[in-house]
């Protein structure tokens, strides 16, 4: 059957996001059905409307969507356009949007499932997220249809819904596969973060851990990108200096995804010191292109980072200071981690994971269970 898909391509603050602008392009361009994307009046970053535009998509804007105000107004408009499209299958990203869908399907002229995708849940926040993820698994049990994990320990942290969920991962687009080699590894050494400055990032770790290496190694010529805004930017600002570091660390500020690809392709390591990550988009990307990744044990690192093989694991800024010492003059270990990588990194094209949402949005659009199952699949590294 040809599916009939309503995509919400936005999220709360931001306006309609790369990410979720890439993936309904790509379900778009499988051709199993007909896509139709919905967001707020904002862009994440200038020209996404017009990808879709160009793509053939129809774009239906609610303004004031991303602002999570003027529930009553939003859900009329939404069943406007749910008149018109007719939807199989309305897929959303917040609780906000499941709120919107699930009200406005009540009084729809024909009826449609939701399914739903985990992005986050305060998890930056104890407090908050001890509050929230009971209200959002409540929430979830019952008004979604369907949802979507994106790891492992995310889908384990919600047992309620485990019978509705599937894991699959968030998709990597091609033009990372295009950058995908084995770096130079050359020096100066550069490094890279990319992430909110918020509460949880850690992003002083990393600062920290690089005045470290340096004391230990005597690589001053060593380099830490910390791409990205936010409102702890100021103090990681004022960190580096105060140690010495305003030549090393670099904050290059808000990048587009072209321009973040660009700074990847520099770089030979990736840094990830979060407290927590739902899925970490910068592991993946990191995994895709064959760079050598130092994490913590977040998000879908957990499945595919084996300590020294695929990666190097680290808990505290003291520990991920001792791998950079370690690891990084080590140029043979890090270009068996990188070809690992670039052996095993298929599990994040893009192509391949709008497969596996396609075939849940036909089993519930035909009425049967889409059921509890996994994605994931062995990497290279599992065995060595």
């Amino acid at each position: 059957m040809r599916l009939r898909v309503l995509y919400f391509v936005s999220v709360y603050g931001e306006g309609a996001t790369a990410m979720q602008t890439q993936t309904i392009i790509a379900q778009h361009n499988s051709g199993a059905g007909d896509y139709h994307a919905v967001s707020g009046e904002k862009e994440q970053q200038p020209g996404l409307f017009r990808r879709l535009k160009e793509a053939g998509i129809p774009l239906w804007v609610l303004r004031g969507l991303d602002r999570r105000k003027d529930f009553l107004r939003l859900s009329q408009e939404l069943r406007r356009v749910l008149a018109a499209v007719q939807p199989d299958v309305v897929h959303v990203h917040s609780n906000w949007q499941l709120a919107l869908a699930a009200v406005t399907r009540r009084k729809a002229e024909r009826p449609f499932q939701i399914v739903y995708s985990m992005h986050g849940y305060r998890n930056h926040q104890r407090f908050r997220r001890l509050i929230a993820k009971p209200m959002i698994e409540l929430e979830l049990a019952a008004l979604a249809d369907h949802v979507i994990q994106p790891s492992l320990c995310v889908w384990r942290q919600f047992r309620r819904v485990q019978s509705k969920s599937s894991i699959v991962y968030q998709g990597v687009d091609d033009d990372f596969y295009a950058g995908a080699a084995i770096p130079e590894f050359a020096t100066p050494k550069r490094l890279v973060f990319p992430g909110k400055f918020r509460t949880g990032k850690n992003q002083d770790w990393a600062i920290r851990a690089l005045r470290s290496y340096i004391d230990r190694t005597g690589d001053a010529q060593v380099r830490l990108f910390l791409p990205g805004e936010g409102p702890l930017l100021g103090r990681c600002r004022k960190l580096a200096a105060s140690l010495g570091l305003e030549a090393n660390v670099i904050f290059p500020g808000f990048l587009t995804r072209e321009a973040m690809l660009e700074l990847y392709r520099t770089c030979s390591y990736v840094v990830v010191p979060s407290r927590d990550e739902t899925f970490g988009n910068c592991i993946a990307e990191a995994f895709t292109l064959g760079r050598v990744l130092f994490t913590r044990r977040v998000g879908v690192a957990e499945e595919i980072v084996k300590d020294g093989v695929t990666g190097f694991l680290f808990e505290s800024k003291e520990d991920l200071a001792e791998k950079l010492v370690r690891c990084l003059p080590d140029l043979a270990l890090c270009r068996s981690v990188s070809q690992r990588c670039l052996a095993a990194n298929g599990v994040f094209r893009l192509t391949e994971l709008t497969e596996l949402v396609t075939a849940i949005y036909q089993r519930l659009a035909s009425g049967e269970n889409a059921g509890a199952s996994g994605t994931r699949q062995s990497f290279a590294g599992d065995s060595g």
